[in-house]
């Protein structure tokens, strides 16, 4: 039997992507390496813990301590005057970019690596440039991913920082700013593709695993205007990925109400959720390695 090749596509969702961590403990407890990876916003971060060789109990610790100093900023909680109408140097997000940035910079002085080049795995991440709505790629090795399945999109030619690609990919419309690279303003990846499982070259990596968080029961209570333009752009990502990920070898979906985007403070349990989730529904690796097959479980 040929030896399994592994992309894995890591979701965008705020807080909701530490739901993905659940399928790192059981890839590692199935001896079962990650070949390539691709992220969209916060599952871009996830992707490059990965690629950088953490296990899934140092991501969850770090993304746990995260969580907690991103709470303790209170940056949603005490958002820029700036956005005021009344301000003249008004920004289009309730959190500055350069704030953004700065938080993903110390992750990576902490771990020791820069760019994407000083990855261990190829990755890559995908941001959306808010002018002309072109898909940008991030990558530290393009033999793995491919521009060929979309339209307006291309490879960024230079090697970047990794908080830079993550940042950007990162740029959630209207809670974060627009990240500015080489002149250009960039908003986040899921704007176009959230589960980025089409980046993939299919002879480069065998088999895809998709990871997903659509709740697609959900009878959360919406009433903030902030709730509204998450659960919309939640429906809009949802709806694009449709099609992409008919491209998925394995869609692995825990269902989390799109409420817990940006709820810092849940993510024990957004995680505990999504291990139980993965007992119940357990993923067939038998099938994965031996033949096609696609295991939706929304």
């Amino acid at each position: 039997m040929a030896k399994l090749s592994l992309g894995v596509a890591f979701s965008g969702g705020g807080l909701k992507s530490f739901a993905q961590i659940a399928t790192l403990y059981d890839l590692e407890k199935n001896n079962i390496d990650i070949t390539a990876i691709a992220g969209t916003s916060m599952g871009s971060l996830i992707a490059a813990l990965v690629a950088h060789g953490l296990s899934a109990i140092e991501i969850e610790t770090m993304l746990l301590r995260l969580e907690e100093e991103f709470s303790n900023s209170k940056m949603l909680s005490r958002p820029s005057i700036k956005i005021l109408p009344f301000s003249k140097d008004r920004i289009d997000g309730l959190i500055e970019h350069h704030d953004l940035k700065n938080f993903c910079e110390k992750i990576f002085e902490e771990l020791n690596v820069k760019y994407l080049s000083d990855l261990k795995l190829p990755i890559c991440i995908n941001s959306v440039k808010l002018d002309s709505g072109e898909m940008v790629l991030f990558t530290n090795d393009k033999s793995y991913f491919t521009t060929d399945n979309f339209q307006s999109c291309y490879f960024y030619e230079k090697d970047i920082e990794i908080a830079t690609a993550v940042a950007a990919s990162c740029a959630f419309p209207f809670v974060f700013s627009t990240a500015h690279i080489d002149n250009e303003r960039y908003v986040d990846g899921g704007c176009r593709l959230n589960c980025p499982v089409s980046l993939f070259i299919r002879n480069m990596v065998n088999k895809v695993l998709a990871l997903t968080m659509v709740d697609r029961q959900s009878k959360e209570v919406i009433t903030r205007a902030t709730d509204v333009a998450i659960h919309s752009f939640n429906i809009m990502s949802a709806q694009l990925d449709e099609y992409a990920l008919q491209e998925a070898d394995v869609v692995f979906n825990v269902p989390i109400q799109s409420n817990y985007t940006f709820k810092f403070g849940k993510g024990n349990e957004v995680i505990a959720f999504s291990k139980n989730h993965l007992i119940l529904n357990p993923i067939d690796y038998n099938k994965l390695m031996n033949k096609p097959f696609r295991f939706f479980n929304f």
